[in-house]
């Protein structure tokens, strides 16, 4: 187990990875676990075993390991590579679908994503309460769990907001990071640009604050805040650099969520985590303890690790795990090699290579030996810092990424660029003189913040991009002309554009998808599949006036402004350039994505 919470942790809106299910007490924002995943040694099925009571609730049922349990609900990969929803009792009912990612429930509600669909929410029953599609116009490619009545999602713009429990967008998406809501505030982030891309001036501003559920800021965002990733028991930690001139130094402090310093920064403060009840842990850059609300040490640093529950404090020293009291007395001896709180009457250790059951006073319930759910990790993790998993949609609206590249490239009318000269396109790609080669008739355009793609932009043209500047000297009365420099060829006109589209993630297997959504545009517009030129791998649009090209994990399109291009993809070298026989690409409509 990852008991190095030493980390730390200043990022708005970390999503932890894993799949885990947790439980909530009633009237509290507090977590705990009551039953886990366990295979006993010398089985081969999963059984699900219960903390409180310290017996087998379900046994030896299934054949992969099923989730963390809350609400009496698990979740079990099928030999599909999906998830399904299990009832934890002796005889476990199947609830709702198979579901290619599977959230928890939390207030009455699980996030879920069907194979090739967007992500939805389905209550305990299983049956679908809405699905998230779209927000404000924009594809939904991840949400999270309801904290407060909210959750958040994130769109394909990488733009974060937060719905309602009927799927309606509660707060605009328009955050960088975002976090989850705990104790009615969220920790976000909103990156402010600087400058034009490109440039070597331009920059990207980090701002973190915090919102309340209406929405507004309670504290203001602010260049170089950093703040663990949410509010508890009323306070957040922030770090800060000592004022000292020589050797300045990070330290944390706590505050409440508007910014008042309850406990200020200070150099003794080298690390911290957020507080769990009335305590919180804290590292002086050696060791780690405990200290109270006021700040005020309640057990001096002199453990490898120290983490405060229900008057417990769980210690560990020389790789070891045990539990000592606030008076810093032994209760249980550190002999483990890992090590959970008592979330229950019982908790898990790890004695050598499997983990057995103990209670409070370090007695091991059963002879019983067991390998426990690999979600544990992050269950803990979770429970420290308030950071809940989002459920990510394999789902990908064709119509929508296409027209998110074509806007990129300036071609919300495939033929938009048709005409255009060298100055133009370099306003358009926003490139520099820099970004042109002294010879040669291209430039390329990289566009980097694209999700689950890049996408390079390669503008030719019918002449080089820049020209000599020439200067003549006479020398003994004879002329000589002399380069002083390169200067923009403005009278250089546009003559193809080639997209070059780099495909992963969930778009790598959409390939087919958006090359049908290609084809539908460029047909609706005048092009006409060459049927005889076209392949498996390459479909040709009239003597060549448009191509795509594709493979598992690439999409070329390649358009003709002036004449018409090869095969290989680029302007025919006999190409008739001149006067009124150049031939002009059909004026072609990028829709738009639909809305549902």
């Amino acid at each position: 187990m990852k008991k190095s919470l030493i980390i730390t942790l200043i990022v708005a809106g970390v999503a932890i990875a894993g799949f885990a299910i947790w439980k909530f007490l009633p009237g509290n924002s507090e977590i705990t676990m009551r039953y886990v995943p366990i295979k006993e040694e010398g089985e081969e099925r999963w059984s699900i075993l219960d903390l409180e009571t310290g017996e087998i609730v379900v046994d030896r049922e299934w054949k992969n390991q099923p989730s963390l349990v809350f609400d009496g609900i698990t979740a079990v990969e099928n030999a599909d590579d999906n998830y399904e929803f299990f009832t934890v009792e002796k005889k476990p009912v199947k609830i709702g679908k198979a579901y290619k990612s599977a959230g928890f429930f939390i207030e009455g509600l699980a996030p879920v994503a069907e194979p090739d669909q967007p992500v939805s929410y389905i209550d305990k029953s299983g049956k679908e309460v809405f699905r998230l599609k779209e927000a404000d116009g924009k594809v939904v490619e991840e949400a999270g769990h309801f904290r407060g009545g909210l959750a958040r999602f994130r769109n394909s713009e990488r733009k974060w907001g937060y719905i309602d429990r009927n799927g309606k967008v509660a707060i605009k998406a328009k955050f960088s990071s975002a976090g989850d809501f705990r104790e009615g505030y969220a920790v976000v982030e909103e990156i402010e640009k600087k400058g034009t891309p490109g440039d070597s001036s331009y920059k990207e501003i980090s701002k973190v604050g915090i919102i309340g559920t209406d929405g507004k800021y309670v504290l203001e965002p602010k260049e170089k805040t950093r703040l663990l990733p949410s509010v508890s028991n009323g306070l957040i930690a922030y770090w800060e650099e000592s004022g000292e001139n020589e050797k300045k130094k990070g330290m944390w402090g706590f505050m409440d969520p508007k910014g008042e310093r309850v406990i200020k920064a200070r150099k003794e403060l080298t690390s911290v985590l957020p507080f769990i009840q009335d305590y919180a842990s804290f590292s002086d850059g050696e060791s780690w303890g405990i200290m109270d609300k006021k700040g005020e040490i309640a057990l001096r640093a002199k453990y490898d690790n120290a983490i405060y529950y229900n008057g417990m404090v769980m210690v560990e020293e020389d790789k070891k795990w045990g539990f000592v009291d606030m008076e810093g007395k032994e209760l249980i001896a550190p002999e483990y090699k890992e090590l959970y709180p008592f979330f229950n009457k019982h908790a898990l250790a790890r004695d050598n290579d499997n983990f057995i059951l103990i209670d409070k006073k370090g007695k091991e319930v059963s002879k019983k030996s067991f390998k426990v759910s690999r979600n544990l990790d992050d269950f803990f993790e979770a429970w420290i810092t308030g950071v809940y998993p989002t459920v990510k949609s394999d789902y990908v609206d064709a119509s929508s990424t296409i027209s998110s590249i074509l806007k990129s490239a300036g071609m919300e009318k495939l033929n938009a660029l048709s005409g255009k000269s060298l100055p133009q396109m370099m306003q358009i790609m926003e490139v520099s003189d820099d970004d042109l080669y002294s010879y040669g008739s291209s430039f390329t355009k990289y566009r980097y913040e694209m999700d689950n793609m890049s996408l390079s932009i390669e503008c030719n043209f019918d002449d080089q991009v820049k020209k000599a500047i020439t200067t003549t000297e006479y020398i003994y009365g004879y002329p000589y002309e002399s380069v002083s420099g390169y200067g923009i060829n403005n009278n250089a006109k546009l003559s193809s554009v080639s997209l070059n589209i780099n495909l992963y993630g969930k778009l790598q297997s959409k390939t087919k998808k958006l090359v049908d959504e290609l084809e539908s545009r460029l047909t609706a517009g005048g092009y006409q599949l060459n049927s005889n030129y076209s392949s498996d791998d390459v479909k040709v649009f009239g003597e060549y006036g448009a191509i795509i090209r594709f493979s598992d994990d690439k999409i070329e399109l390649h358009i003709a402004y002036i004449g018409s291009l090869s095969p290989m993809g680029s302007l025919g070298s006999d190409a008739e350039y001149e006067g009124d026989e150049a031939i002009a690409a059909p004026e072609v409509e990028a829709q738009a994505a639909p809305v549902h």
